[in-house]
């Protein structure tokens, strides 16, 4: 499997939120237009696609600025319940309920990955 990070430069606003489906969408409609983006029709690929995707897209994600050439994003955090996690924090009862309640406030956290990322603008 093959991660590519693409980066959307917008000059308006969207009609819809860019989630997946969206994005999905809109990479089968340049597919359709133009087979040699991918090296195969669009037909071909979405054929077997149940069994073994092509490609998967995730929703959009803020990207934070960053020079040093390492992708650095906000991702949501996962929906899971936050005390599954709670068998790992040090401290008595008390303080680990403190830092679950600070934890569920938060909706994003902070990720870098490696590689550069794919600018198609």
């Amino acid at each position: 499997m093959k991660l590519y990070a693409i980066v959307i430069e917008t000059h308006s606003g969207f009609g819809t939120p860019l989630k997946g489906d969206t994005l999905f969408g809109q990479f089968c409609w340049e597919v359709a237009m133009d087979p040699r983006l991918i090296g195969r029709s669009l037909d071909e690929c979405l054929e077997s696609y149940k069994e073994k995707p092509f490609v998967v897209f995730s929703s959009a994600f803020p990207r934070i600025p960053d020079d040093s050439g390492t992708l650095v994003v906000a991702l949501r955090r996962p929906a899971f319940p936050v005390k599954l996690n709670s068998l790992k924090l040090p401290g008595n009862r008390c303080e680990r309920f403190l830092k679950l309640k600070e934890e569920k406030k938060k909706r994003y956290f902070v990720c870098e990955c490696k590689g550069v990322p794919i600018d198609f603008s």
